[in-house]
């Protein structure tokens, strides 16, 4: 017998948590409700300042779920200030658990585990967007901490692409500009950068995640992508991803548009989850 969860990932781009409507109307719909939400880059105050947070755990609360956040905690002291939320519906939830990946100057992140009933556990993760490196690091301490004997579902923003994604070949052999790069300004995401820091940035980090190696590392654990068109979910990048193990079936996938609250798409799966083979 399977058990059925909904399942649904999002960057939230600071202001989405502000927004609770948004929040009903694709992340939770109320005639098929949302089992699990991973929020990732949630910051805790709003432009108008106040604790948009505590107010987003306040409406979750209201509408049926137990919510955790954490703050990334990187250990290179980098100047975001954002947190990872997770929402799972009352009578699913056996407890919450921080996990904290890799180790090592510059490593270091929290991120989320819901042990559900039935023996499902979701572990919510946003891994480092600037490595490729880093990111095989952290990835390899979410594989590690999955437990014996349960079904693991591994969602969020993680950063990385399928190594023969068209768009990640094409990132690669824009590798050819690697010698130009790293003779001009990189910025740091966080503070003030030039036009040119901040496009010289994004075109290392794109050309780091096109690699391929951390969802390389997730497929030999025996892990497949929900989604198996490959639909990008920031511009033309798929960068979030709900990873499932070869138990579960995915009846159905969506990738929903905030309205203009995140540069991400959403994505919601339905997922069937069966006993694992002896």
């Amino acid at each position: 017998m399977a058990e059925y969860l909904r399942l649904a990932a999002l960057n939230a781009q600071n202001e989405f948590v502000t927004r609770y409507s948004a929040m009903e109307g694709v992340l939770d719909d109320r005639y098929d409700p949302t089992d699990v939400q991973v929020i990732s880059e949630a910051a805790p105050d709003s432009e108008e300042g106040g604790d948009v947070l505590c107010d987003a755990r306040t409406y979750l609360d209201r509408h049926g779920y137990e919510v955790v956040d954490v703050p990334y905690d990187d250990e290179d002291n980098r100047p975001d200030t954002h947190r990872l939320l997770m929402a799972v519906r009352r009578g699913r939830l056996e407890r919450f658990e921080r996990l904290r990946l890799a180790g090592g100057t510059g490593v270091g992140r929290t991120a989320l585990r819901a042990s559900l009933t039935g023996g499902i556990d979701v572990i919510g993760v946003h891994l480092d967007d600037r490595t490729e490196k880093t990111r095989r690091l952290q990835a390899a301490s979410v594989l590690g901490a999955a437990a014996v004997g349960r079904t693991t579902i591994l969602a969020g923003d993680m950063n990385a692409m399928h190594r023969w994604n068209a768009m990640a070949v094409v990132s690669r052999a824009a590798g050819v500009l690697r010698p130009l790069s790293d003779r001009l300004p990189v910025g740091v995401p966080g503070t003030e950068q030039s036009p040119m820091a901040r496009m010289n940035s994004l075109y290392r980090r794109v050309n780091d995640m096109a690699d391929g190696g951390t969802m390389e590392l997730m497929k030999r654990d025996g892990y497949r992508d929900a989604d198996i068109c490959r639909f990008p979910t920031k511009g033309m990048l798929q960068l979030d991803h709900i990873m499932v193990p070869e138990n579960v079936y995915v009846a159905d996938l969506e990738r929903l548009d905030v309205n203009g609250l995140s540069d991400h798409l959403a994505i919601r799966a339905d997922l069937e989850v069966y006993p694992k083979a002896s």
